[in-house]
């Protein structure tokens, strides 16, 4: 299973990339702060950046460029060292405030799973089955958690 946590925020920064995009509909984005370069050998695209990635020059459909805004944490959450980590099916949160209401939300608004910090700043929040976009509330902060 494949998670990612993106921290969502009132602070925002914006990202360029570099995007090679398959016929099959996978996207692949290189940091351009990165300064990844192209080159093409025995018919493959090959992308240097931190380690070279290759790709069939068949199946590939184009390449472009891209920006995103990415959420970046607030200075509240980044003095609470409050960390999130996947095992399994569930995320260990810990170090949050001890009685700090967590919610766990699916992008409907359903409220999915309620938790509450215990007494040593932690709980275990089961993450559902199924593929898609969550989002997890601990107290004032919120993150997106995508499950592939």
């Amino acid at each position: 299973m494949a998670f990612a946590l993106i921290a969502i925020g009132a602070n925002a920064e914006t990202i360029k990339y570099m995007t090679v995009e398959q016929k099959s509909g996978d996207k692949f984005d290189f940091l351009l702060a990165d300064n990844p370069f192209i080159t093409f050998n025995n018919g493959n695209l090959v992308v240097n950046g931190n380690q070279p990635t290759s790709f069939d020059i068949s199946e590939v459909k184009n390449y472009h460029f891209t920006e995103k805004e990415v959420a970046t944490s607030s200075n509240k959450l980044q003095a609470t060292t409050v960390s999130i980590e996947v095992e399994d099916n569930s995320l260990l949160i810990k170090n949050a405030a001890a009685g700090t209401k967590v919610d766990l939300v699916n992008t409907s608004g359903v409220v999915l799973q309620t938790s509450t910090i215990d007494s040593h700043g932690s709980v275990i929040i089961n993450l559902p089955v199924k593929r898609g976009i969550y989002i997890i509330t601990i107290g004032r902060e919120s993150f997106k958690v995508v499950r592939n």
